[in-house]
C-alpha cells in the first residue's frame, strides 16, 4: 500500500512519481486523504500512468476528492486518470 501525502504540489511532485513507481504490478492508489492538488500533481499521476504502462504495469486511482477532480476535469485528463 502507497501512503500519498496529503498534497500533491510542485513541491513533492517528483517524490511522488518516485512512490508511485514502486507500487505493485497492478496498483490501486486511494487519493481519499489528499485534499489538495496542483497542476504538479496532476502531471506525476499522469506520468506515472504512463510509464508504468510503458513498462507493462497498471495503475488505477480511486476515490479523488472533488479538487482533484475538479482540477483533472479542468486540464482534460480526468478521463485518463478515472476511468
Amino acid at each position: 500500500m502507497i501512503d500519498l501525502p496529503k498534497q500533491l504540489i510542485f513541491g513533492n511532485a517528483n517524490e511522488v512519481l518516485a512512490l508511485l513507481m514502486t507500487a505493485e504490478n497492478d496498483a490501486n492508489i486511494d487519493l481519499s486523504a489528499v485534499d489538495y492538488c496542483d497542476s504538479a500533481g496532476v502531471a506525476a499521476l499522469v506520468r506515472a500512468k504512463a510509464l508504468r504502462k510503458k513498462a507493462g504495469k497498471q495503475i488505477t486511482y480511486q476515490f479523488p476528492q472533488k479538487q482533484l477532480l475538479d482540477l483533472a476535469k479542468f486540464v482534460k485528463v480526468d478521463k485518463l486518470l478515472f476511468s
